[in-house]
């Protein structure tokens, strides 16, 4: 009797199953006849892929912006904290508001890239504004920054409810809150917290495109605030700023005339001086993070200008993704981040990686130095054709002026 209930058992499962698989059916099948949507076909190459890195170009993300921070904090901090690996446990956890929920965009969040670079050394988590995410939540409690005598364990930044700094101390960390009665204010709290170091980056308060570029510098050295501004004048906090910190000081503003106004820049230069002003700027913004990955000035800037670099890729439409991303500028590549788009690899950002290509020679790999990049960015924002683009272009390829290695049946030769 016991053996014919489990003989009937797996009839009943086999039948459901055959079932399953022929409701199923219709819509796989559909999604292979010639004018299935992209979208079908991008989700089946996703499922048949074991890897969604390649060799040259590490991708990380999450299914969203606060887990695609998370992703970026563990690739940084694999952990624990051993004897062999110190550095597995970050001094602070930066916990910023993500944007997602009542405004579009919070400058004070990139201001807080500032807060990344040694000694503190820690990722950024977004969070809601009213209610700790729970990715956030859980990623703080697996990192358990150490904090350290002049810092907390975890910073919490601008538009942030006294419900999750509550929580967030109910977990046992030790929190410190910089916010203002807005982002110019918030800025430049942080700015103060820092202690007013020499550089300055200035970029829209209200808009994010071309100012950008800029995070990835502030956690790269720790010494270049960012303050906003308006098209067309400089808030009052932010004016308070420049005037507080000692002379002579650098003013970097990110981003074309249409951008920042001609009127704002003479604003600084009344205050710092006209020498002390520097425009970086392109005419787009896959222009302007190229034109900053290659300026340098004194100690300021990355001037990368040659082959054996890092670098990390976003697109300007997702801020959150460019600012989680930046901890790889401290802690990973130590690059400049460039745009990429959802429509394709920018010709900006495409020339600047020919240009900076490297090579070998004596057609002999073993000699070569390398490029290598982090993509922060899910597939279906930037796909796996792009992905192989920029993974091609930091491929280092045998000497001969620049020019392409011969193709032999869509193959590079050479190697």
């Amino acid at each position: 009797m016991r053996y014919g209930s489990l003989a009937l058992s797996v009839v009943i499962a086999l039948l459901v199953g055959l079932v399953a698989g022929l409701a199923a059916a219709p819509q796989f099948l559909a999604s292979q006849r010639p004018g299935a949507s992209t979208s079908q076909e991008a989700r089946l190459a996703r499922h048949s892929r074991f890897t969604e890195s390649s060799k040259n170009v590490f991708r990380v993300y999450g299914p969203d912006v606060y887990r695609t921070a998370v992703a970026v904090s563990q690739l940084v901090y694999p952990g624990p904290r051993t004897d062999a690996h110190p550095d597995a446990q970050p001094g602070v956890a930066i916990l910023v508001p993500s944007g997602m929920e009542v405004e579009p965009f919070y400058s004070e969040a990139l201001a807080a890239a500032a807060l990344i670079h040694h000694p503190r050394n820690g990722p950024i988590l977004f969070t809601d504004p009213d209610r700790l995410n729970p990715a956030a939540a859980a990623e703080l409690r697996r990192l358990n920054p150490t904090g350290g005598p002049d810092w907390p364990q975890v910073f919490i930044i601008g538009r942030i409810s006294q419900a999750i700094e509550d929580e967030v101390k109910r977990m046992g960390f030790r929190a410190e809150r910089i916010t203002g009665a807005d982002q110019y204010e918030t800025a430049a709290l942080i700015d103060e917290r820092l202690g007013r170091p020499g550089h300055v980056i200035i970029i829209r308060g209200d808009d994010p495109s071309h100012g950008l570029p800029g995070v990835s510098w502030m956690a790269h050295m720790g010494d270049s605030p960012m303050l906003f501004t308006e098209l067309n004048r400089l808030p009052d906090a932010t004016v308070r700023a420049l005037q507080a910190r000692q002379r002579p000081f650098a003013v970097y503003i990110l981003g074309p005339e249409e951008y920042i106004s001609r009127q704002v820049e003479q604003q600084l230069q009344n205050i710092a001086g006209t020498q002390s002003v520097t425009r970086i700027a392109g005419n787009n913004p896959f222009a302007t993070a190229v034109a900053f990955a290659r300026f340098k000035q004194d100690a300021f800037g990355w001037g990368i200008e040659g082959p054996g670099h890092g670098f990390y890729f976003a697109t300007p439409a997702r801020w959150q993704d460019a600012l989680a991303g930046a901890l790889t500028s401290h802690l990973g590549g130590h690059g400049p981040l460039l745009f990429v788009s959802s429509d394709g690899l920018p010709q900006e950002t495409r020339r600047y990686l020919e240009a900076v290509r490297p090579t070998f020679p004596d057609n002999d790999p073993t000699k070569a130095p390398f490029n290598r990049g982090y993509l922060v960015a899910s597939p279906d924002i930037v796909g796996f054709d792009q992905q192989a683009e920029i993974d091609w272009l930091l491929e280092s390829i045998p000497q001969g002026g620049g020019a392409m290695p011969e193709m032999n049946g869509g193959m590079p030769s050479g190697h």
